[in-house]
């Protein structure tokens, strides 16, 4: 019996979901270890680090974090999700471009998916399953 992929279709909801989740709690614990928190080196760690001024880490850890809140509940998520691209930009232009244009040597292919998946989120939305969808 041949598995057919229509057959998920009746769980795209769910999926998604899960990838908002999985996205929004990895992406806010980032955020969270900005701040010292999960192991983090803490607003002057990454500072340094980065080679950025403190005042940007923390705003690079406060995008991060309202951008994995709003995926996890579902509210807001465009709104979000822009956060989350603009983090990412940051972090590429700042972080890992300098040490070159290939993301698999200066390190930016995780800031690159989280790129691309706050990207869908901003277009997508929340859809059914959040708060966004209960205030409507």
């Amino acid at each position: 019996m041949a598995f057919r992929l229509s057959k998920l279709n009746k769980y795209n909801d769910w999926l998604y979901l899960l990838a908002r989740l999985l996205v929004g709690v990895m992406i806010g614990v980032h955020g969270l270890q900005k701040f010292g928190l999960f192991g983090g080196p803490g607003l002057q760690g990454f500072a340094d680090f980065a080679g950025v001024a403190v005042w940007l880490a923390a705003l690079q850890g406060l995008l991060e974090l309202l951008a994995g809140l709003s995926l996890v509940l579902g509210l807001w998520p465009k709104v979000g999700a822009a956060f989350g691209v603009v983090a990412m930009l940051a972090a590429l232009v700042i972080g890992h471009f300098p040490k070159g244009p290939n993301p698999f040597t200066n390190g930016g292919e995780l800031a690159l998916v989280y790129l691309a998946a706050f990207l869908m989120f901003w277009v997508c939305g929340a859809r059914k399953l959040s708060v966004d969808a209960k205030l409507k």
